[in-house]
């Protein structure tokens, strides 16, 4: 006999459960809230990091954030434009920050509950991370 609700995308009853709990826990902290308090104070120390000569774009939505690198003029050497992104991700590593490196772009989505202060704490730790791999990369 088959059950097909054993498997985790088949409705599973102890996915189904552990999902209603995510979602209880969501609306009794008010966690959409948080991330619609602190969204704004994150996306304004994102766009700050465009001052950057090796950064060609930022963007981001929410508590989601990307940094791109400055494409080359040609956009041929593949191995330069990842550059950045492994870089990037290297500095931020051992300077605590864990991103997500894309090509030549460093992916970042902090948990939810992330504070004013630990946005800071995370933009402060981005922009010396920037600052070192400018150097890095100039060499």
């Amino acid at each position: 006999m088959l059950f097909s609700n054993g498997y985790t995308y088949s409705a599973h009853p102890v996915s189904c459960a552990a999902a209603l709990k995510n979602i209880e826990i969501f609306e009794d902290d008010k966690i959409l809230e948080h991330v619609k308090q602190v969204s704004p104070h994150f996306q304004k120390r994102l766009q700050a990091l465009r001052k950057f000569p090796i950064v060609g774009d930022v963007r981001g939505r929410g508590l989601l954030g990307c940094i791109e690198g400055r494409p080359e003029t040609d956009g041929t050497n593949l191995v330069e434009q990842r550059k950045l992104g492994t870089l990037l991700d290297e500095v931020c590593e051992e300077m605590g920050l864990l991103v997500r490196p894309l090509i030549n772009m460093a992916v970042f989505s902090p948990p939810l509950i992330i504070t004013h202060s630990e946005i800071d704490e995370m933009f402060d730790i981005l922009e010396n991370a920037l600052e070192r791999v400018t150097v890095m990369m100039e060499d």
